[in-house]
């Protein structure tokens, strides 16, 4: 295998932040929220990192595509839950 090769079942503990640049799934969880202003705590983690067993395929984990699910799952269903509670 070259440095090209993706493995059909990618390890899913680490986080691709570019093509040269790895982080553990839980410093990227505390990076992503630090990033968005969210509140850093052991539940959020440990639900963040449901939310990624979650997440469809099979592949790497990378950056934007980890962003962009929870960006577009996560915290739209938080928001839906949070409207709910306050109407």
């Amino acid at each position: 295998m070259d440095n090209f090769d993706i493995p059909t079942a990618a390890d899913r503990t680490i986080v691709y932040l570019s093509f040269t640049e790895k982080v553990p799934v839980d410093d990227y969880i505390l990076q992503y929220l630090k990033s968005r202003r969210l509140p850093v705590n052991t539940a959020t983690v440990v639900n963040l990192r449901e939310w990624i067993r979650r997440m469809p395929g099979k592949g790497p984990l990378y950056r934007g595509d980890v962003d962009y699910f929870f960006d577009t799952n996560v915290f739209k269903q938080a928001l839906r839950a949070r409207k709910g509670r306050f109407a």
